[in-house]
């Protein structure tokens, strides 16, 4: 669910993407919007208020966003927090991955 509100209380936070299979929030910080000292501050207290009510936090950047082996690897964090196991079984995955990738962001 994107732009999920989640009741913190005094205040309701912002999650940019909210998985209900383990309530996670992903947060994703652009070099456009999240690179001034007030957009971290801002960042860094919703994030501790979230995982303050027991919601885990991963922040993807759009470097992460754009290389899919650390695209990859994000997805495996969030699949362990998910307790579940990321399982590829399309054969000629990488290469398929590839070609997505560079089709959408060359």
């Amino acid at each position: 669910m994107m732009d999920y509100r989640v009741d913190a209380g005094e205040t309701l936070k912002k999650c940019d993407i909210f998985l209900l299979i383990g309530r996670i929030d992903i947060e994703y910080q652009s070099n456009l919007y999240h690179a001034s000292r007030e957009a971290l501050r801002s960042d860094s207290k919703r994030a501790n208020a979230l995982s303050a009510l027991g919601i885990p936090v991963v922040t993807v950047t759009s470097e992460e966003l754009r290389d899919p082996e650390l695209f990859h690897t994000v997805m495996e964090h969030v699949g362990k927090l998910q307790n579940r196991k990321l399982r590829i079984r399309t054969s000629g995955f990488t290469e398929k991955r590839k070609a997505l990738w560079d089709a959408l962001f060359d």
